[in-house]
């Protein structure tokens, strides 16, 4: 089950009628997440992909729901996504136009939700990236990074976009991005999934320099790298953010995703001092697989991770 990291049957549920048409199971999960920016920003994920090609229908219901700041939220989400995924390459002059008047559309509909819902940081996260997407002064994007953690500190999702803009080639660099990722590691606290920024951080770097490599025709650099760019270094700060995340682990709405890049990093390593992390970490990943890391990985990325849990002899999922 690709890109369903998460443990939410209520989502499950959601997400399926969503997609189908059933807009008020979306707007029924979003009431429940009031308060809870962690468990808020994740749904909404969720079930802005489920609504894609529905925001004109979300657009009707706000004509009789104005100061809902669930709607208006999940509208500029959708909005958004719909966006990145009918202009994701390259565009033409025409293309483009369209491409930055949704984003304008959707950064409106999220400004809307942040008004109606002062101290609701999920619209502030979405913010961000949109910001980003449309080329906004870096003095601007920093503010709405602001804003987001103002109002929850360690929320996941909006350190996850952070983590993209800082180490943007355009707006940021390699060494900012690892920066902010080895603070938030150094910040957090014991039991916090959001130490797994510092393995985003270097998948996000490995496929940079994989890519690179593979482009200039240098094909064995490229194979050596894949072989020992995860080496006892990398892998001695990965532990260590792990060792902090599992000292005091409790539940947490994106655990699944950490654990994802935790394993994937171990299994690339292929450490033997890791054995144990590596059937932990995949362990409770069970079918619950996500892009990220294993698309970077793998052309496949389930049959990837499902050939990590036959490596070390555990049971594959159920369907």
């Amino acid at each position: 089950m690709l890109d369903r990291t998460w443990s939410d049957p209520a989502l499950d549920a959601g997400v399926e009628a969503v997609a189908e048409g059933h807009l008020a199971a979306g707007k029924a999960l979003l009431a429940e997440t009031r308060g809870d920016s962690d468990r808020r920003t994740l749904r909404l994920d969720a079930l802005a992909r489920a609504a894609n090609g529905q925001s004109e229908r979300l657009a009707d219901l706000l004509r009789d729901a104005d100061e809902d700041p669930d709607l208006w939220v999940w509208h500029g989400c959708v909005i958004a996504d719909e966006a990145w995924s009918a202009f994701d390459g390259h565009l033409s002059d025409e293309e483009f136009q369209r491409f930055f008047a949704l984003l304008q559309e959707a950064h409106d509909s999220l400004l809307r939700a942040a008004r109606l819902a002062p101290g609701d940081a999920a619209p502030w996260a979405v913010l961000q990236r949109v910001a980003a997407l449309t080329q906004a002064r870096r003095e601007d994007v920093d503010r709405l990074w602001q804003e987001a953690v103002a109002r929850s500190p360690r929320l996941f999702a909006a350190h996850w976009d952070r983590l993209g803009i800082v180490g943007d080639r355009w707006s940021g660099s390699e060494e900012e991005m690892f920066a902010f990722a080895r603070d938030t590691v150094e910040r957090a606290p014991a039991g916090s999934p959001i130490v797994a920024m510092l393995p985003l951080a270097h998948f996000i770097r490995y496929r940079r320099e994989r890519d690179r490599l593979y482009e200039d025709n240098k094909f064995v650099a490229g194979a050596k790298l894949e072989l020992r760019y995860f080496s006892h270094e990398v892998l001695g700060e990965i532990r260590e953010a792990d060792a902090k995340w599992e000292s005091r682990q409790t539940p947490h709405p994106y655990a699944l995703r950490a654990h994802n890049l935790f394993a994937g990093a171990y299994l690339q390593g292929n450490k033997m001092r890791d054995y144990d992390r590596r059937k932990r970490h995949l362990a409770r990943i069970g079918r619950r697989v996500d892009s990220m890391p294993w698309a970077i990985l793998s052309d496949d990325p389930v049959r990837t991770m499902a050939g990590g849990l036959r490596n070390l002899g555990l049971p594959l999922p159920e369907a």
